[in-house]
């Protein structure tokens, strides 16, 4: 019977920081209060126009003039691109502060030969269809961001030695996920069960992403509630997909988390 009242005791708290978080507060701009997609204009090559906007040098006056800021966001990297111009559409002025000589951190390209590379972004899933992810890229860049299908071997795995006699073997990653599974199988055809499950852990993983989301931007003392009261995993089993164990062979055997 205590364990049943201590629940109903957590929830009760949890449901009055909820209230009082969402309904307490007068809630602001909404940056998806329209649709902020245009017509997109043609592609910028000339490396002379990007860079007047990716390599932006401030002085302290040229701050001062430009200044006060509501916002200062350190980094330029796509997160903090996407927090400036999520700010930016609530109506909030934002400065975005980048040590390196331009923006864009892992969205960094660069030309050599006549060739532009990626430096760390090479390709991105879910943009197919109309998913979350697809949308929020969308609005941020007001349309202006365009997609290209890729083909559906979209990725090679070479494995061995290329300095051995047997040389390497190349394995396609494919795209869609029974093609992946039966793809890995035709190359590892006594590892079927072993990859289905690997295959349904990540699909898992991938839905209880938005409950761990959810969780970590709840009030502080919400989620202690949550975790005291052994709540959490009720909630989402967002944390419990991510914990892992290792086993120390050779100390003991004693697991790390």
């Amino acid at each position: 019977m205590l364990p049943l009242v201590m629940t109903v005791a957590a929830v009760a708290v949890l449901l009055v920081f909820l209230l009082k978080f969402v309904l307490g507060k007068s809630p602001g701009p909404n940056p998806f209060d329209r649709d902020h997609r245009r017509p997109a204009g043609p592609h910028v090559a000339d490396t002379r126009a990007r860079d007047s906007v990716l390599k932006q040098g401030l002085t302290a006056a040229k701050l001062q003039e430009s200044g006060p800021f509501d916002v200062v966001v350190i980094g330029s990297g796509i997160g903090g691109l996407a927090t400036a111009a999520l700010l930016s559409r609530a109506g909030k002025k934002v400065l975005v502060l980048e040590q390196h000589d331009q923006a864009g951190g892992c969205c960094h390209t660069f030309y050599e030969k006549g060739y532009e590379f990626d430096t760390g972004i090479h390709y991105i899933g879910e943009m197919r269809h109309n998913t979350l992810m697809r949308f929020l890229l969308q609005q941020l860049t007001a349309g202006q961001l365009q997609w290209t299908e890729m083909d559906p071997a979209f990725d090679i795995v070479m494995l061995g030695d290329p300095e051995s006699p047997e040389g390497t073997e190349r394995i396609p990653i494919v795209s869609g996920r029974q093609e992946f599974t039966e793809n890995l199988v035709k190359y590892f055809p006594g590892e079927r069960q072993a990859i289905e499950k690997y295959v349904s852990l990540v699909a898992d993983h991938r839905r209880s992403i938005p409950g761990g989301i959810t969780a970590k931007v709840l009030p502080p003392l919400a989620g202690r509630l949550l975790k005291l009261f052994g709540l959490v995993d009720s909630f989402t089993p967002y944390f419990k997909t991510v914990s892992t164990q290792l086993k120390c062979e050779g100390f003991g055997g004693s697991p790390l988390s």
